[in-house]
């Protein structure tokens, strides 16, 4: 089975934004061949990896109640790859990166109102690393399901 690793990661496209990602490498070929073999199956897999994901997505909407503009922004994609990304932030909430800190708690400096001959230590408030924390085991099972349910369903049984 492939190994699953989990990351909160800055995305390059975006300054504003964090994405918790699950890096499964060996996850992607297969995720290949199950598109090509059995589009059914791979439908299969999406939704129920999807299933899983969204009880992190919520999970982190509930953790980041201190704010009127975060929960809104966390969506959950399954990418082409297989992986599993739950996303916040962006520029509809370009404070989300800031207060999840990398997943980390401690505090963060920034300039006031952008003025930036005036800087502030600001306490962190990790939302989405911790929800997947909470969540772990229950993602990476997930994903183990519904790569055996789609490999049974491409072979017919």
């Amino acid at each position: 089975m492939a190994r699953i690793g989990f990351s909160v990661v800055q995305p390059k496209a975006s300054q504003s934004g964090i994405s918790v990602v699950a890096d499964t490498r060996e996850l992607a070929k297969f995720a290949r061949s199950l598109r090509r073999a059995s589009p059914e199956a791979w439908a299969a897999y999406r939704a129920a990896v999807r299933v899983a994901a969204e009880a992190v997505a919520a999970d982190a909407r509930s953790r980041a109640g201190f704010s009127t503009r975060i929960p809104a922004t966390i969506k959950v994609r399954v990418l082409s790859s297989g992986n599993i990304e739950i996303t916040a932030g962006g520029d509809a909430a370009p404070d989300a990166a800031p207060l999840e800190n990398k997943g980390k708690g401690g505090t963060f400096r920034h300039p006031v109102f952008g003025n930036r001959e005036v800087w502030v230590n600001q306490p962190a408030r990790p939302f989405l690393a911790p929800a997947l924390e909470a969540h772990r085991e229950e993602v990476a099972q997930a994903i183990e399901d519904a790569v055996m349910v789609a490999l049974n369903r491409a072979i017919g049984r």
